[in-house]
């Protein structure tokens, strides 16, 4: 059995220690979130259902853009994937010879940069 001033001792350091370590985890995860702004880059060999099942998974929630350049496996169904993802600021689609689609889908969302050229 422990002594009476060893088992104090942790229980107040466990008091004090644990709500800070849970407060650095969070600011943490704040500057994660908000400060390191990333793009998800596909390369020429991503397919529609790539891009969907990124669109779809909880880890597309880390990046703040998306871009794609010189793919012709995509069609309109990746621009409306894309447009599902609301918290994207920043959306680039390059030299897609086989992309198609209306670009109003991205009307809702708050994107600082939209180039799609060469599509």
């Amino acid at each position: 059995e422990a002594p009476t001033l060893f088992r104090g001792g942790f229980a107040c350091g466990w008091l004090i220690c644990s709500p800070l370590a849970a407060l650095a985890g969070v600011v943490g995860f704040g500057y994660g979130l908000l400060a390191q702004s990333t793009t998800k880059t596909f390369d020429a060999n991503a397919s529609d259902e790539d891009i969907e099942a990124f669109c779809i998974s909880p880890s597309a929630m880390a990046f703040s853009g998306i871009a794609i350049d010189q793919n012709s496996n995509v069609t309109k169904r990746t621009v409306v994937a894309i447009s599902r993802c609301f918290w994207l600021t920043k959306v680039v689609i390059i030299n897609c010879s086989n992309m198609d689609g209306n670009i109003e889908v991205f009307e809702g969302m708050q994107l600082k940069e939209l180039n799609l050229e060469w599509c």
